[in-house]
């Protein structure tokens, strides 16, 4: 797991909507454009695809009936 930096655990803990967007691409390693293709891919490589998980669980009330 990447250690967040100073600045990423002060935004976690502030309001982040009232942080200038300068400072949130900073704590981000962001910018404007979003994230350089170098460092999406080392943070796929990482954390891997954003998918959500399909179940097909069944609600408690169908296990009850």
């Amino acid at each position: 797991m990447i250690e967040q930096s100073s600045a990423a655990k002060a935004l976690a803990a502030a309001e982040f909507w009232q942080t200038p967007k300068d400072a949130l691409y900073s704590a981000l390693d962001s910018g404007p454009n979003g994230l350089s293709q170098v460092e999406a891919g080392r943070r796929l490589a990482i954390f891997r695809a954003n998918r959500a998980s399909s179940s097909q669980s069944r609600s408690v009330l169908r296990r009850l009936g």
